[in-house]
This record gives C-alpha cells, structure tokens and sequence, in this order.
C-alpha cells in the first residue's frame, strides 16, 4: 500500500487487509476522516511513519500474527488516536445490522452493538442481539474479562471461589479473573450471584475498579444521589465524571 495511498479519504469507515500485505507506507490513512476499523490479516508488515495521522480509529492485529509486538512498541510513530485490539481473523466482519435481526441503523445503540461486536465483547446469540434485555452479574464481569484479552493486559490469576459458581461454567474463568484483581469481592457469604441483574452501581463498581479505583472527589449532584450505597459512590461519581453515567434529563435523576 503505497505512501498516501488514502489520505484524506472521506467515505470508507472500515478496511480490511490480507495477509499477504507487505508493507504500508508514509501517510497511507493520513487524515482518513471516516475510517473507523482496520482489519489486518497476517503477519505485521512494514509500517511507514504517520499512516494514520489525524485518524481515530480502532486497528485489529491477529492475536497469533508475527511481528507484532515490535509494531506494538512503536505505535506512536504511526500517529493518530489509535485503539489497538488483537482480534480472530476468522470471525465474520459485517455491519450489525446484516448479523442481527433485532438492531438496524435507526436505532440510537447502533455504533456501540458494533463497537463490542468487533472488540468480541458481546457476540449476540441465534442472530440476535437481544438489546433490551437486562445484563447479569456473570455477563458483565465476562465483557471486562473479554476487554482485558482484546487489548493485550489479560494477566492470569488465581481467584476467588464462590459456592454458586461452578468450574464448567461459561463465566467461570472470568469471575476467577474479577475476583483475583479485586474487580468484585462477590455477594458475601460465599455468593457471586451470577445470574442476577447487575444494577447501574454495581455496575459502576465493576468497571470503577478495573480502571483501578483511581481518585476521585466532589459531590453527585442527581436528586436521587442519596440512593447511591456507600460503597458505590465513589465509583459512581467516578463514571459520571468520565461521561459513562449520565443520568436522565427527564427526572434528573
């Protein structure tokens, strides 16, 4: 691919590379402004400098590709605000609305059901998504499980056991995970409660405590902030100033 070969390009927001892809030279996606998902297939090749200047983008590696650790290293060459996610060449790279049947372009979710459907965050089941339904307990210690993998810091750990959850299960190796870097410390009393809903501030906790429980200070201003628990306000005001909680305009609550 040669130098500036789609620079500034405006409309493609996903590429996806073969293998036998040697080189990508100087400026090849300089200022791609639609360009949201590139795909490599193989090997790492040669990477000019600056490929993906003024870009914001997510750039998939193959897990088992050689060469990219060295690519990994030097990131910063290659400019831009780049995510870097090892994925599956094997999987099937589509718009979510060609792979589910309860998700089209309409509807307000859309970017995110594509977002965790190419990170392998969510995968949906029988064509379906199923984007109402109410996330458990063992689904959103798995999306953290599945992250950490995605971006290359999944370090094992000896975790937690819990009485309800057993060794075969689906999310067994991700609440070992959770409970081993302090992600959950269970329901008490020998308990992970895995199947029940997970609620917006456990939630929080959750996600509050794999960023690694950093500093926070000041007050929730929500109306219904004296219903946050005591041990979830600090994660709570955390996800509120980082944009994930925004509460509702209709009842400020």
């Amino acid at each position: 691919i040669g130098s500036w070969a789609f620079a500034s390009c405006t409309d493609p927001e996903q590429f996806s590379l073969p293998a036998g892809v040697q080189s990508v030279r100087q400026g090849a996606f300089s200022g791609c402004g639609s360009l949201k998902r590139l795909y490599f297939r193989g090997a790492a090749p040669a990477l000019g400098d600056d490929i993906f200047e003024d870009v914001t983008a997510t750039v998939h590696y193959p897990a088992e590709g050689s060469g990219w650790d060295a690519v990994l290293q030097n990131k910063t060459q290659y400019g831009g605000t780049i995510r870097w996610r090892s994925w599956n060449p094997d999987r099937v790279l589509a718009p979510v609305d060609e792979l589910f049947a309860d998700v089209t372009r309409q509807h307000w979710f859309y970017d995110k059901v594509q977002y965790v459907y190419d990170n392998e965050l969510m995968v949906g089941d029988k064509g379906l998504f199923m984007p109402n339904n109410a996330l458990t307990r063992a689904m959103a210690v798995q999306i953290l499980y599945a992250n950490t993998k995605a971006c290359g810091t999944y370090k094992a750990v000896t975790g937690q056991d819990f009485e309800d959850v057993a060794p075969d299960a689906w999310y067994y190796d991700a609440v070992q995970w959770a409970s081993g870097n302090g992600v959950t410390a269970g329901t008490g009393d020998g308990k992970f409660d895995p199947e029940a809903r997970v609620t917006r501030e456990q939630f929080a906790v959750f996600l509050y405590r794999d960023a690694g429980a950093p500093f926070v200070g000041g007050t929730i201003r929500f109306s219904d902030a004296g219903n946050v628990s005591a041990w979830a306000k600090d994660a709570m005001l955390w996800a509120i100033r980082s944009g994930i909680i925004s509460g509702s305009n209709e009842n400020g609550k």
